[in-house]
């Protein structure tokens, strides 16, 4: 069996230089603060961006486009088109139009589909990818 020597030396740093930066609105320095810090600052502006913009439910004008999955054969290809009595009909979206996800080419089809999935979950509707642009 090979070994496989790791060459370690003392000049390199135990941590990172610095941390994330931060530079407050209208403010005129960095400042350095840690990576949960910067994770949570994302974390809470994409939160209430979210919340400001949420959309539960629309109206649909044209009711007899209402697809009924529940009535189709989930073996057949194409879904199946209800006609529906009545007004414009109320559906559930739930999703924000605040916000949008772009992917890049250098990830793998793996990785793609699981920013995929996230953004999904937070309910973006615009996801696109460098491939297509």
């Amino acid at each position: 069996m090979r070994q496989r020597h790791l060459d370690v030396r003392d000049a390199r740093l135990a941590e990172p230089a610095h941390d994330a930066r931060y530079r407050a609105p209208g403010s005129d320095h960095w400042e350095d603060i840690s990576w949960d810090d910067a994770i949570a600052r994302v974390a809470q502006k994409i939160r209430k961006t979210r919340d400001a913009t949420w959309i539960a439910t629309e109206k649909v004008d044209a009711p007899e486009l209402l697809v009924d999955i529940a009535a189709g054969d989930r073996l057949q290809s194409a879904p199946r088109f209800v006609p529906q009595k009545g007004g414009p009909k109320e559906v559930p979206v739930n999703r924000t139009d605040a916000m949008g996800f772009m992917g890049g080419a250098q990830n793998t089809n793996e990785e793609c589909y699981l920013f995929q999935k996230a953004a999904r979950l937070l309910g973006l509707a615009y996801v696109e990818h460098q491939a297509r642009l």
